[in-house]
């Protein structure tokens, strides 16, 4: 054995050069190497540091589900029904009851809200206290007296969480009867917002009413002054055509059927039948500019003749026109407002 290493050592000793440089080539080879896989590794394993684990993206999924739901149930709390696994649906609004509501009403629920959220709230430090008491004994040892205690502890905080829960159940309630007076409170801005819609037109009632009434002198007036029969003196030169058809009714023709005034020995010419006119506003604006002609035009072609006192009331027949028209069109005014109060009493009703 001693022969053998020896022998072996001496060969080493006298090594050539070339195998030398193969030596030292084969070492810088596997350093290469070495390092190359070193940076594959480090590189790699950087990848894997950003990454997040499996098992810890499900826990952080399963925390947010939960708060969700506890979220909901929270928000939905005494207004909705449990539709399956916890989820809760609305109430539809169709089915809660209607009614009045005041101000008062609405303040003493809130109130009653706030009180059993108080009382939750002292129930739930009391369920706290009675559990760290409950931790202390068993911590401190079992004994007869130490589980007797431990009992009496379980046993109220039983009690405890069942006056909560009725407590929650009471504040249900009271949320219940918060979302009806808030229905209440909608309905009645509704039927405040159509007051305001009728005090709106309650000016052009006004009007209305006014109208009526003048319609009611002028049959009065016509009663009284439209039977006599109008006379007037013949002239000389032919008066012209009255056309006293609004421009934008064509149709309607209000001049009178003679071409000429009669004499004083024919009979008396009878005022026309009033023409119903489908626009009145139109007829209201040019009645005056009608009136006025009507006066101008015998002056201007009249002879200079004196002219007598039974010569006066000539215009007469077109001004009865135009006042036995202004009834008629102040009737469909009344109409329209019968109809108007007619709606406006559908709406409220």
């Amino acid at each position: 054995m001693t022969n053998s290493i020896t022998r072996l050592s001496r060969e080493m000793m006298y090594v050539s050069d070339n195998v030398f440089y193969i030596l030292f080539s084969i070492l810088i080879l596997l350093i290469c190497i070495i390092v190359v896989y070193w940076f594959y590794t480090r590189k790699r394993m950087q990848e894997l540091q950003h990454q997040i684990p499996a098992n810890v993206l499900k826990s952080y999924l399963d925390s947010v589900i939960q708060n969700s739901n506890a979220l909901k149930s929270s928000l939905f709390r005494g207004g909705g029904l449990d539709t399956g696994e916890g989820i809760p649906s609305v109430v539809p609004g169709g089915s809660l009851p209607t009614g009045n509501v005041d101000g008062a009403q609405l303040a003493s629920k809130n109130a009653e809200i706030a009180a059993l959220n108080g009382q939750i709230a002292n129930k739930d430090s009391l369920i706290r206290d009675l559990e760290a008491q409950l931790n202390v004994v068993e911590q401190s040892g079992s004994n007869s007296d130490s589980a007797q205690i431990i009992t009496n502890l379980n046993s109220e905080i039983a009690q405890l969480k069942a006056q909560v829960e009725t407590l929650k159940t009471a504040s249900a309630t009271a949320g219940d009867s918060s979302a009806e007076v808030s229905a209440l409170a909608s309905e009645r801005d509704e039927l405040q917002a159509r007051l305001k819609e009728y005090e709106m037109i309650e000016g052009d009632l006004a009007d209305l009413r006014k109208f009526k009434q003048e319609n009611e002198q002028l049959k009065a007036q016509l009663a009284d002054s439209g039977a006599a029969p109008v006379m007037q003196e013949p002239t000389e030169p032919s008066e012209p055509e009255i056309d006293l058809t609004p421009e934008a009714e064509p149709e309607v023709d209000l001049s009178p059927e003679p071409d000429e005034f009669t004499s004083p020995e024919e009979e008396p010419v009878e005022a026309p039948e009033p023409v119903e006119i489908p626009e009145p506003e139109t007829l209201m604006e040019e009645a005056p500019e009608v009136f006025e002609e009507s006066f101008d035009e015998p002056t201007m072609d009249a002879a200079p003749e004196p002219i007598e006192e039974a010569e006066a009331p000539a215009p007469a027949p077109v001004a009865d026109v135009a006042a036995e028209k202004a009834p008629d069109n102040e009737s469909a005014e009344q109409k329209s407002a019968e109809e108007l109060l007619s709606e406006f009493e559908k709406m409220l009703g």
